[in-house]
């Protein structure tokens, strides 16, 4: 149960603290747009895991991972 409790109240702070943080970036969005655009873009990157295929062959290039999926 501690730890429950402990997981949540971190949780919490992080969520505070990611808040304060996006606040800060749209503030100074304003005057220097290259922050606000930068925080998006490291939001906007995903990252897919290795794919293996039937073949146990392990796709590891974007490019083929997109092909694959396609």
């Amino acid at each position: 149960m501690e730890y429950v409790k402990a997981r949540n109240a971190a949780k919490t702070e992080i969520r505070k603290v990611i808040i304060d943080y996006e606040k800060e970036v749209a503030k100074l969005a304003k005057r220097n747009p290259k922050v606000f655009y930068k925080y998006v873009n490291s939001k906007l990157k995903a990252v897919l895991p290795d794919i293996i295929t039937k073949g146990l062959t392990r796709v590891t290039s974007a490019m083929d991972k997109a092909n694959m999926f396609n």
